[in-house]
């Protein structure tokens, strides 16, 4: 084992046994770096007209491009961002055929340049039936060599997976309704009565007022209404 086979293990290892996406972003910044990359980002790609913003895992760009990326919804006309979203390969953003006639994604490709992303590395996820995501890095003197894309294609998977285990576990964190006042508010949802409620999950209409009670008192709402808006909203339910 060299020493770059060495160093790629010990950067898995310590990704791996991570607790936060900060330490994982740290990791792989570190690792990156020393191929000459000076930003990356980790997140979902969706639909060009969605807000991009929200799908965001790990911010690793400056917050100068980061910043004018948003306001000026970059995201819709990004030439990186569309070949993304068709491709299930590693690339290098050179590699990514531009047109001229694009006056928009020849503008973002070239603002890029005035950031320090003067060449870029990409790593798509795909998933079947779900919603694709990437890694890409960039940088302003970069070196991709075949090494290079052997060990950050496996490093990249492995931030991949344990960013959202980390995702998935804050989210299960953040389910502060119990399963009874769901299943409550989810036949609420419906329009069913405290009686209807009741009947159909076997339990009092006095339990089924509390259950309601209770999950407003947890999202901090008035009434029968806004508490299941709230649970919409929120996640807490889904939408019938």
């Amino acid at each position: 084992m060299n020493a770059a086979e060495i160093r790629t293990y010990e950067t898995i290892d310590r990704i791996n046994n991570s607790k936060s996406k900060e330490f994982v972003y740290r990791e792989f910044r570190g690792f990156i770096s020393q191929h000459g990359f000076e930003n990356f980002i980790l997140t979902g790609m969706p639909d060009q007209e969605e807000d991009f913003e929200r799908y965001i895992s790990i911010n690793g760009w400056s917050e100068e491009w980061y910043k004018l990326y948003i306001e000026n919804e970059f995201y819709k006309n990004d030439p990186i961002a569309a070949h993304t979203r068709t491709s299930i390969l590693p690339f290098r953003w050179s590699d990514v055929h531009v047109s001229k006639d694009d006056v928009r994604a020849s503008n973002i490709m070239s603002l890029s340049k005035d950031f320090r992303m003067k060449d870029g590395y990409c790593i798509p996820f795909y998933k079947p039936k779900s919603q694709s995501s990437c890694i890409t890095m960039s940088g302003e003197f970069t070196e991709i060599n075949e090494e290079f894309r052997q060990s950050v294609q496996v490093i990249s998977t492995f931030v991949h997976q344990i960013v959202e285990e980390i995702n998935n576990k804050k989210d299960e964190e953040n389910c502060i309704l119990s399963e009874r006042e769901k299943e409550v508010l989810k036949w609420a949802s419906g329009g069913k009565t405290n009686w209807e409620i009741g009947v159909i999950l076997g339990i009092s209409s006095r339990t089924v007022h509390g259950h309601i009670q209770s999950a407003a008192k947890k999202l901090n709402t008035c009434n029968r209404t806004s508490t299941v808006v709230r649970a919409i909203r929120s996640g807490e339910i889904p939408l019938i």
